[in-house]
């Protein structure tokens, strides 16, 4: 069958699934004329050469047919494939989004909390002040993928204001938007968040109540580094682990 491809998908393109069965029945036709008949009747090769001449045009509308078949599934499952990365891709950013918030209202309450006992103590410890700086950082560092998130929801898509072609070019634009988002906010996290993030790590090393943190970001190789959807998704996870952090100390 592999050796029968070029020549099928020559055929299907030329020729649609029934065209041949179109060709047979002309020639059926043509060879039931009396004339026709007649000549091949009186030789019995001209028969045979008709017979395989028919089979073989038979044979090829089969293989056409099951081709086709085969290039529409293998359509079919590949259309299924990218709208389900464009469900995961939404969905992923909605989840994005309400993990913020949840990120963010958990370092508020605690810090609030922690707050509140700071004010009836006499002096705080150095823990309990970088206790206080992680959970801030961790709250302000949430708000901000939130709000990155939020930004890349209301993005319209193709399919925002009716039925859209899978292979509409507008589906590439939307795509590009999001990584041009994600990269500009890859970039002001460092610049807002990178030193503030460095420093308290390291202290939270320290006193070992951190070790691998996503706030160290993905690891880069030489030849492919990291694209920056990798980077920003490792942004919300930073905050939470100065979170788990601030809650191993006193």
């Amino acid at each position: 069958m592999h050796c029968l491809q070029p020549i099928l998908e020559v055929l299907a393109h030329y020729l649609p699934p029934g065209t041949l069965t179109l060709i047979l029945g002309v020639l059926a036709a043509v060879s039931a004329l009396p004339k026709v008949a007649k000549t091949f009747g009186e030789s019995s090769r001209k028969h045979a050469v008709a017979i395989f001449i028919f089979f073989s045009i038979a044979a090829l509308e089969i293989a056409v047919i099951r081709y086709d078949r085969r290039m529409q599934d293998n359509k079919h499952e590949s259309e299924l494939a990218v709208e389900g990365q464009r469900f995961d891709k939404v969905f992923g950013l909605l989840q994005g989004v309400q993990g913020g918030q949840n990120v963010q209202i958990s370092a508020a309450n605690k810090l609030n909390q922690l707050l509140t006992e700071n004010q009836h103590l006499q002096k705080t410890s150095e823990e309990r002040q970088l206790k206080v700086r992680a959970l801030d950082l961790s709250r302000d560092i949430a708000q901000f993928t939130t709000q990155v998130r939020m930004q890349e929801v209301a993005l319209p898509t193709p399919a925002t204001h009716g039925l859209a072609s899978i292979n509409d070019p507008a589906w590439a634009n939307w795509q590009t938007q999001l990584e041009t988002i994600e990269h500009n906010a890859a970039a002001q996290y460092h610049a807002q968040f990178g030193t503030s993030v460095k420093d308290v790590v390291e202290q939270l090393k320290k006193r070992g109540v951190l070790d691998k943190t996503d706030c160290d970001g993905p690891k880069d190789r030489p030849d492919h580094p990291a694209p920056s959807q990798v980077r920003f998704m490792y942004v919300l996870g930073c905050a939470q682990d100065l979170q788990l952090g601030a809650s191993k100390l006193p």
